[in-house]
């Protein structure tokens, strides 16, 4: 959960709360501030220095940033409400920098005709974004396109609640209750991945937070100080964060009127929903990917790969290029299985991938491979682990299983039990080496 960006951690906040700073320039910078803190902590002390902080490098910042192609973002209002919206003409002065937002007049209450003008607007003008508030939020999650979508306090049983300060006819009510249900029971993970809530903590009319949690993401919203209808320096807290928590547009589908989104697709142990929506696809990857040496030890059916603690699977142009499956064993996050769809863009994010869990050492990655991999491994730079530490790294059982150490100290035979054409038991010896940074173990 991110909290309210009032609490910056940058050196702007002060000036953001002297009054120097505008909500959308401060917002911007706490960002860039934090993304460097995470990604580059180094460079901290030379882009934040204090002569850096001089209002006319800020305005420096946001004259370049002005010289860009400015995406699109459509803001959908709430109920009752028009084009003329305040927190529409808010969203124009704190985006303004950066996207170019436009508003239209819709008729809510009619669920199946302000589906359609929304539609229209966001497929004509291509919009990167799609933000709406209280009753608008609701439309935006119901789009049937994968846009990327924020939501401001939204309405999310609007059957319920739109009664309860308005009127409703018994036909809309009951298209509501229909889009409602059809709406909660389909969401999959590219829409959690693909959606971020906004919540103020003192909404007078409705809070869906814990709602948004089930259905959602337990990651992607964020919380501020505000009532239903958020003021300017709140959605100046907020709304930049949360566009920057959304999945990057790599371009638009062939008929360029959605964007094409790349995910990059967790799935830790706890959540076994995402493993059996893309359980199949990974497993054909997979198997294809090691069809070469004759398949996979481990892995005979699409159920086996839910022993595995975490995936991460890399979806590219609206369809999974790259998954790479691990186990949390002694020494760190074991990569057991790898693979592409054989796409050039499958390989370029594999090899992204693999680059990261290489050098990154606090990952704590580790892997035993051979062929192809080993291969790979090697011209990425990966350290090689000796063979007596490998030892180390397996159950007593499977460490019986090497059966001899070769003479560079690294590579190994080990032993394995398959079956064979007859469904009978053979044995068989590879040679593996182990590459990795091994936790609880310093490989020179």
């Amino acid at each position: 959960m991110h909290e309210n960006l009032s609490t910056g951690l940058s050196p702007y906040a002060d000036l953001y709360k002297a009054n120097t700073l505008r909500g959308f320039e401060y917002g911007f910078l706490e960002c860039l501030y934090r993304w460097t803190q995470k990604h580059a902590p180094s460079a901290l002390q030379t882009c934040f220095s204090s002569k850096n902080l001089q209002i006319s490098n800020i305005k420096c910042i946001f004259a370049c940033q002005n010289n860009r192609t400015m995406a699109n973002i459509l803001y959908v209002h709430g109920y009752g409400s028009d084009k003329n919206s305040t927190t529409g003409k808010y969203l124009k002065q704190i985006l303004s920098p950066f996207h170019n937002v436009i508003t239209n007049t819709y008729d809510l209450c009619n669920f199946d005709r302000a589906q359609h003008q929304i539609m229209t607007d966001a497929k004509r003008y291509r919009c990167a974004v799609v933000i709406g508030s209280s009753l608008g939020g609701f439309h935006v999650l119901s789009l049937a396109y994968k846009f990327r979508k924020v939501v401001i306090n939204p309405c999310m049983l609007p059957s319920v609640e739109i009664p309860k300060i308005g009127t409703l006819t018994d036909l809309q009510k009951a298209r509501f209750e229909e889009a409602e249900d059809n709406l909660y029971s389909n969401i999959d993970a590219d829409d959690r991945l693909s959606t971020v809530g906004i919540f103020g903590k003192q909404d007078e009319l409705f809070n869906y937070q814990q709602f948004f949690i089930k259905h959602y993401s337990a990651i992607n919203f964020l919380t501020t100080n505000g009532k239903h209808r958020l003021n300017l320096r709140q959605l100046s807290d907020t709304i930049p964060v949360a566009i920057e928590m959304l999945p990057k547009v790599i371009g638009w589908d062939d008929g360029g009127m959605a964007p094409l989104m790349q995910h990059y697709i967790n799935a830790p142990t706890t959540d076994e929903a995402t493993k059996r929506q893309y359980m199949k696809i990974v497993y054909d990857i997979l198997q294809k990917s090691y069809a070469y040496c004759g398949g996979m030890a481990t892995v005979t059916r699409p159920e086996h790969l839910l022993e595995f603690d975490f995936w991460k699977l890399c979806r590219k142009n609206n369809r999974i290029v790259c998954v790479a499956l691990y186990k949390t064993k002694y020494g760190g996050r074991k990569l057991c299985y790898a693979g592409t769809d054989g796409t050039e863009q499958g390989k370029d994010e594999f090899l992204k991938l693999l680059r990261d869990d290489i050098k990154l050492a606090d990952r704590k990655m580790w892997s035993e491979v051979s062929d192809k991999m080993e291969n790979k491994m090697r011209k990425e730079g990966a350290v090689p682990v000796p063979a007596e530490f490998v030892v180390k790294l397996f159950s007593p059982r499977k460490a019986k299983d090497i059966a001899r150490i070769h003479k560079d100290g690294y590579h190994y035979d080990r032993e394995f039990t398959t079956l064979d054409e007859d469904g009978n038991l053979k044995t068989e010896y590879h040679t593996k080496i182990c590459f990795g940074n091994i936790e609880g173990i310093e490989v020179q």
